[in-house]
């Protein structure tokens, strides 16, 4: 018998009521779910920019900052304050002390005291200062302006605590008794005197300077100091300080000559060197010159021009400068091509052709191969100008020669004692140009008992020469710049005796002690010391 089977009806729903197609119910999401999930997601983006917004923004105040110590030590003072100032505007709150330390250096290293004691004040204001900060940025006014710094200290004090140690300090030095004001710079000779400045005096803070130059005794009522002021003619400064009691000190006095003649005259001769520069052409051809003998006289008008900038010029700066430059303008005039006859074409062509075999036959031969081809084709163009001869081509020929052979000249010297200095045990070395015949002589200072040796290159010999000196030249310890020679001291510091050198007709003269340096302290301040070269490197020897 068969089973009966009723059939049943399926249940299909549609996705109502909630459920799927099998009947079960669906999770519900509630619209606050939604904004709670959104929110969580929207707050984790906005974690995620802040953070990288901020690490941008840390490195966009590294790479200011950066910028803002380069131009500092390039002494661009105000495109550093620029950098400062974009690193302040992006609003990163860590390193505001160094930046706001550095705004305030720039500012009085570039005279600007007023704009420094403004933002001081500024920075007061915020309540961005505080203790050792705020001490220190107001010794760097203190530097400059004593009075301006002793009443940043009175504002502070008024809002602030003085119970911290750092404030506590200036307080109490502002109180201290008063000494003379001493300058920062030496009396006597200048040609320029434009920025004249009292020492810095951290343990007398906020004494405040008065002084006058009509010889009358300074007190409060007399020009106070905010920094360096000028003077224009010649006369005697007179100095006063006094601390926050009223207490006065003893009065300092200085006597400054001024020559404004002798600053004309360096001026005049800056003048007439680029004068020169401008209307003397590079080449052979009559009323030309080499480019050596121009980079030289651009290189003394460059060092004057340099001199003529500084805020104060020491007399004796500004003689030795017009020495400097006379003598560079006349070597340059004697230096600028002119008509030349046969016998003269003739003696430097056998003078060339010897050169030509010496240098050949040297051990730097091989260092100065394109300078010895370039002499032998000027050699061969000078032999065909003699015949026929005439002055226009003969003169040519002839300055083109000379300049093969200055050429030839330079890069001996370069290879020769880039050698000298590799073969040889070296502690240091200078090189200078003592007898001014354009080929700097070289000091090497050697071994273990730091004697110095003088060299000269010899174009004649194509090698090295060296010159025997006596005790006194061994002895030198430091080098200096001088307009007749070479000047030389028996100590590093320059506190011991100086002696001229000098180099004449291929031998080496020491003076005796020369007296003025070894007594005047002007005289030993104005000195340009000789750069010292370490052996492992050659860097001078190219620059010259």
């Amino acid at each position: 018998m068969k089973k009966m089977y009723i059939n049943r009806k399926k249940r299909i729903f549609l996705n109502g009521g909630g459920r799927n197609m099998y009947g079960r119910k669906k999770p519900s999401i509630t619209p606050m779910a939604l904004c709670i999930a959104l929110a969580f997601i929207l707050l984790l983006a906005a974690i995620g920019y802040s953070a990288v917004d901020g690490y941008k923004k840390r490195g966009l105040v590294k790479s200011y900052l950066s910028n803002a110590r380069s131009y500092t030590e390039s002494q661009n003072y105000s495109a550093a304050i620029d950098e400062y100032n974009k690193a302040l505007k992006i609003g990163i709150s860590s390193g505001k002390a160094d930046i706001y330390r550095g705004m305030v250096y720039c500012y009085i290293k570039d005279s600007k005291t007023d704009e420094a004691v403004d933002y001081v004040k500024l920075l007061l204001a915020r309540h961005e200062l505080k203790g050792e900060n705020f001490s220190e940025i107001a010794l760097m006014i203190n530097s400059v302006d004593p009075s301006s710094a002793y009443r940043l200290l009175q504002t502070y004090t008024e809002s602030n605590k003085a119970d911290e140690p750092s404030i506590q300090k200036l307080i109490a030095s502002s109180e201290s008794a008063p000494v003379r004001p001493q300058l920062d710079m030496l009396q006597g000779s200048y040609v320029k005197l434009s920025e004249l400045k009292f020492k810095p005096d951290d343990e007398h803070f906020g004494h405040s300077i008065y002084y006058t130059t009509n010889n009358e005794a300074p007190d409060e009522f007399s020009k106070i100091y905010r920094g360096g002021f000028p003077i224009e003619e010649s006369s005697e400064l007179r100095a006063i300080s006094y601390n926050s009691k009223a207490e006065s000190s003893e009065i300092s006095l200085y006597s400054f000559n001024i020559d404004h003649e002798m600053l004309e005259k360096l001026e005049t001769l800056i003048k007439s060197a680029n004068e020169f520069l401008k209307n003397t052409d590079v080449g052979p051809e009559i009323g030309q010159c080499s480019q050596a003998a121009k980079d030289r006289l651009a290189a003394s008008a460059k060092e004057a021009e340099d001199l003529v900038e500084q805020k104060n010029i020491l007399f004796m700066d500004a003689e030795n400068q017009v020495d400097y430059l006379t003598a560079a303008e006349e070597e340059f005039e004697s230096r600028i091509n002119k008509e030349v006859d046969k016998e003269a074409l003739d003696k430097l062509i056998i003078f060339a052709d010897s050169i030509y075999l010496a240098v050949g036959r040297a051990g730097i031969a091989n260092n100065v191969t394109a300078e010895l081809e370039s002499l032998k084709t000027a050699i061969d163009n000078a032999k065909a100008a003699q015949t026929p001869f005439t002055p226009s081509s003969g003169s040519t020929a002839y300055h083109a020669l000379y300049q093969s052979l200055l050429d030839l000249n330079l890069a001996g010297y370069k290879a020769a004692y880039k050698a000298l200095l590799i073969s040889n045990d070296c502690n240091s070395y200078i090189i200078y140009d003592v007898n001014g015949d354009m080929i700097p002589e070289l000091i090497l200072n050697r071994g273990t008992n730091n004697e110095n040796y003088f060299y000269t290159y010899s174009v004649e010999q194509g090698e090295v020469v060296r010159i025997d000196s006596d005790e006194r030249f061994e002895g030198l310890k430091r080098f200096y710049i001088h307009h007749e020679g070479l000047l030389g001291c028996t100590t590093e510091d320059g506190t011991g005796e100086f002696r001229l050198i000098t180099f004449v007709k291929n031998k080496l003269e020491i003076s005796d002690p020369i007296e003025a340096y070894n007594t005047s302290e002007t005289l030993k301040t104005s000195l340009v010391p000789v750069k010292v070269n370490a052996p492992g490197s050659t860097q001078q020897i190219e620059n010259n």
